[in-house]
C-alpha cells in the first residue's frame, strides 16, 4: 500500500492510481480559492484538505505526518508545482527542485532564466501598460506580437495582435483574465514567430534524463492559441529534433532539475530553428499522456507516479506506433444535433456536449467539447482514418 499526496484535484491522476494500485491511499490538497468542479469517483481511500497559504499548508502537512508516511507528492497542474515541490522537500521524497519549481510556474521568470543561457526564445518585454505594448509593436516594424498572463495555463488569456488598432481591445481582454487570477501589474509581450509547433516531453530521474519524446501540435484557426490536436511521435526534421533536445538538456542542467516530468512547447521556424514558447514542470495535459502510453506501449502516467515514489521505472526509448488525438471543431451557438455519430464507433472518444447546450467560441482549452484518438502502426493509414472521421462527424449548432 502506498500513500500519495496530490497537490490539486485531478480525476485523471486519481483514476490512474486507483486502477494501478487499488489499495493505495490518496490525500488531496487544493487551494481554497481554486475553482474546481472535479468529480473523483474511485474506490480508494481518499482524503481532501483545503489550504489558503503556506502557513495553512504547513499545518496540514504537520498533522498528516503524525500518522502517514508519504511515498510521493504529485503536482497535478501548473499552479501546484511550487507547493508540490515545497511539500516534497519537507517530506524528503523526490521533487523537481527549487529553481525549476519557480521558473516553470512563471513565464516571465522562465524568459529571464533562458536569456542568461542563450536558450532560443521569442524577443519579449514585461508590459505594465498598453503603452509598452504599442512601443514594442512599433519597434518590431509592426510585425505580429503575442500578449499573455504570466502564470496561467491552457492558453487562457493568450492573444495575438496583428495590427496596432487591435492593441487596446486585446490588452483589455487579456488584462481582465489576468486580473481574475490576481495578476494585476502587467502582462508578458512577445514577438510572434510563425512556424510548426511541437511539444517536448522529458522525464528526469534523480538528475538523469531517462525519457524524451516529441509531440506534433495542431491549433484551431480562430485567432486564439488553443490546441486542436496532438500526434505522437511527431514527425520532425533530425536537425530540429537534435536542437530541441540540446536546449532541453541545457535547461535541465542549468535549472538543476532533480526528479520531474517536463512539458515544453517549441516553435520550429521556416529555417528549421527551434524557439522555446514555454515549459511546465508537470506531466503533459490534454491526452498527450494517453498518446505516449499508446505509442510507447506503457502506462506513462503510472510510471510517472512511480518515478515520484523514487522507484526508478525504466521508460522505453523507442515508439512502436503512431497515435493522434483531435478535438472536435464547431461554431459557437446552441447544439442542434450531431452529423454521423456512428463514425466515432470503434475509436476512443469523448463528447462533452448535448443537444440544447450553448457552446462558446473556443478561446481557451476549457471551451473544447470532445475528442477522438486513433492509433496505427502505419502513419499514412492513421492519417486517412482521422481525416475520414473528421470529415463525417460534426457538432451542429445554431446561433438562434
Amino acid at each position: 500500500m502506498m500513500n500519495f499526496l496530490m497537490i490539486g484535484e485531478s480525476a485523471v491522476i486519481a483514476k490512474c492510481i486507483s486502477e494501478s494500485d487499488p489499495d493505495s491511499v490518496i490525500y488531496i490538497l487544493h487551494q481554497k480559492d481554486s475553482v474546481d468542479n472535479t468529480v473523483i469517483d474511485i474506490s480508494n481511500d481518499i482524503h481532501f484538505f483545503q489550504y489558503g497559504n503556506r502557513e495553512e499548508l504547513d499545518s496540514i502537512i504537520c498533522l498528516l505526518v503524525q500518522t502517514v508516511k508519504f511515498d510521493a507528492v504529485i503536482p497535478c497542474f501548473e499552479n501546484s508545482v511550487e507547493d508540490a515541490n515545497y511539500c516534497a522537500k519537507k517530506l524528503c521524497v523526490p521533487r523537481i527542485g527549487d529553481i525549476g519549481a519557480h521558473i516553470f510556474r512563471n513565464k516571465l521568470e522562465l524568459r529571464n532564466f533562458c536569456k542568461k543561457y542563450d536558450i532560443p526564445q521569442p524577443d519579449y518585454i514585461f508590459a505594465s501598460s498598453r503603452v509598452d505594448v504599442k512601443k514594442f509593436y512599433a519597434n518590431r516594424q509592426q510585425s505580429s506580437v503575442v500578449i499573455k498572463p504570466r502564470t496561467l495555463s491552457a492558453s487562457e488569456g493568450v492573444v495575438r495582435i496583428n495590427q496596432a488598432s487591435e492593441i487596446d481591445e486585446k490588452w483589455e481582454f487579456c488584462e481582465s483574465i489576468a486580473s481574475l487570477h490576481n495578476e494585476k501589474d502587467g502582462l508578458l509581450v512577445e514577438e510572434f514567430i510563425p512556424g510548426a509547433e511541437y511539444s517536448c516531453e522529458y522525464i528526469v530521474d534523480d538528475k538523469q534524463i531517462v525519457f524524451r519524446n516529441i509531440t506534433k501540435k495542431f491549433k484551431y484557426e480562430n485567432g486564439f492559441f488553443v490546441e486542436s490536436g496532438h500526434q505522437v511521435p511527431g514527425i520532425i526534421s533530425e536537425k530540429a529534433k537534435v536542437n530541441i533536445y540540446h536546449f532541453m538538456d541545457l535547461l535541465v542542467k542549468k535549472a538543476k532539475i532533480e526528479t520531474a516530468a517536463l512539458h515544453a512547447e517549441w516553435i520550429i521556424s521556416s529555417d528549421d530553428n527551434p524557439f522555446l514558447v514555454e515549459c511546465a514542470g508537470r506531466r503533459p495535459g490534454d491526452r498527450i499522456v494517453d498518446l505516449i502510453s499508446i505509442s510507447y506501449e506503457m502506462n506513462f502516467l503510472w510510471m510517472y507516479c512511480m518515478l515520484l515514489c523514487g522507484l526508478h521505472p525504466v521508460f522505453p526509448s523507442i515508439s512502436s506506433r503512431f497515435s493522434q488525438q483531435n478535438y472536435f471543431d464547431f461554431q459557437p451557438g446552441i447544439v442542434t444535433g450531431f452529423s454521423h455519430p456512428e463514425a466515432l464507433k470503434g475509436f476512443q472518444h469523448e463528447l462533452t456536449c448535448s443537444i440544447g447546450d450553448y457552446l462558446s467560441e473556443i478561446s481557451d482549452s476549457s471551451k473544447r467539447r470532445g475528442y477522438i484518438i486513433i492509433d496505427d502502426i502505419d502513419y499514412f493509414s492513421l492519417e486517412r482514418q482521422m481525416n475520414c472521421v473528421l470529415s463525417l462527424f460534426h457538432i451542429n449548432t445554431s446561433k438562434e
